[in-house]
């Protein structure tokens, strides 16, 4: 247990975060990880309790499951839209801001984003697939990037408190279920300049 660290900083050769690796480091606050890196392994930073922040490099390719499990003050994650990651990569957490990195032309489903209420989409995304968010059930509003073409099935399944959605004027499809669950949706903005909504 390496209680005596409070910030690490990985070098820039680094490409694998191996098993366990900085698993219980209960004090440590910052992370920064190397743009070179491809693979955070299994339960590399679980229960790193006073990490309140991370950026995954574009760089990774792969998180493995419970990478950052019970990182309980880890409220902000910043992460690339397509990385392929295990649902339970950041089970435990508390993370209540998503960002999307800007350069993410698409987005895949996340697990562990039951407690977030805010996610910040890059103005480079085009595609959001089924389910990504279904998971936000705290989420009260939404801005969709000008770009985004298509709002896929279940994509805000069950966000029961959301309330306000803004459509830009490239969206052309929006396929069943799209809000399905969304009990609480009550406002819909649609550009103006939307030829299909």
């Amino acid at each position: 247990m390496c209680v005596a660290i409070d910030n690490i900083i990985i070098p820039d050769k680094v490409e694998i975060i191996e098993e366990s690796a900085f698993l219980n480091c209960d004090n440590v606050k910052t992370i920064i990880l190397p743009n070179n890196l491809k693979n955070i392994g299994f339960i590399a930073f679980g229960s790193c309790e006073s990490l309140q922040s991370i950026v995954i490099p574009d760089s990774v390719n792969y998180i493995e499951s419970m990478a950052f499990f019970d990182c309980k003050s880890l409220e902000i994650l910043t992460i690339p839209g397509n990385i392929d990651s295990y649902e339970y990569a950041f089970g435990g957490c508390n993370i209540k801001k998503l960002i999307i990195s800007e350069g993410s032309t698409s987005v895949k489903p996340y697990g562990g984003l039951e407690n977030v209420n805010e996610i910040i989409l890059p103005n480079s995304l085009k595609t959001i697939k089924a389910s990504a968010f279904s998971d936000c059930s705290e989420l009260t509003s939404i801005n969709i990037p000008e770009g985004v073409t298509n709002l896929n099935e279940y994509v805000f399944g069950d966000y029961k408190n959301l309330t306000t959605v803004t459509i830009p004027d490239s969206i052309i499809s929006i396929k069943p279920r799209a809000f399905d669950g969304c009990d609480d949706l009550t406002s819909i903005n649609v550009s103006d300049n939307n030829p299909y909504y």
